[in-house]
């Protein structure tokens, strides 16, 4: 068995982790039994195409590729170290069903990505400058808008 442990110190830092073939690689934070994942499942419990907006290093999104019925994850994420990451990794854990793409997430159009079941938006919003002109797309794309967010004051 392959010690993957320099192939992910090359990409690194990871904020995910993510265990492959018995050996826990990558960040600090695991995304398994995360609950935002949880709810957006029970908020959208037949969603067959999912829409993820800020998919970072790809840890959410292979969760939501594997849950039963899911047929096909579009993640877009904006920085390309990020998509790098993802995409090492889901060559190592071999799942098929996930589109990378990369998108600035202040200016992009996602009716160019398609129509989907549902939107998984979680941890984006306080990053942008205008955050409703990414959220007024989510109805051209998806009847189901799922958002995990948070704030903070100016001061």
């Amino acid at each position: 068995m392959k010690d993957l442990a320099e192939d992910f110190a090359k990409l690194g830092p990871w904020i995910y982790q993510f265990q492959i073939d018995g050996q826990t690689c990558g960040g600090g934070i695991s995304a398994v039994g995360d609950v935002r994942i949880e709810r957006f499942l029970r908020f959208a419990p037949k969603a067959e195409t999912i829409l993820e907006l800020g998919s970072l290093e790809g840890a959410q999104s292979f969760i939501l590729a594997q849950q039963p019925g899911v047929k096909r994850v579009v993640a877009l994420e904006g920085r390309e170290a990020n998509l790098r990451k993802a995409r090492f990794v889901q060559e190592l854990l071999k799942i098929p069903n996930v589109e990378f793409h990369q998108a600035n997430l202040e200016d992009a159009d996602l009716t160019a990505f398609g129509r989907f079941d549902a939107v998984f938006c979680c941890g984006l919003l306080y990053h942008l400058p205008e955050p409703w002109k990414l959220v007024e797309q989510s109805p051209e794309v998806a009847s189901r808008l799922f958002i995990w967010t948070q704030y903070a004051s100016d001061d």
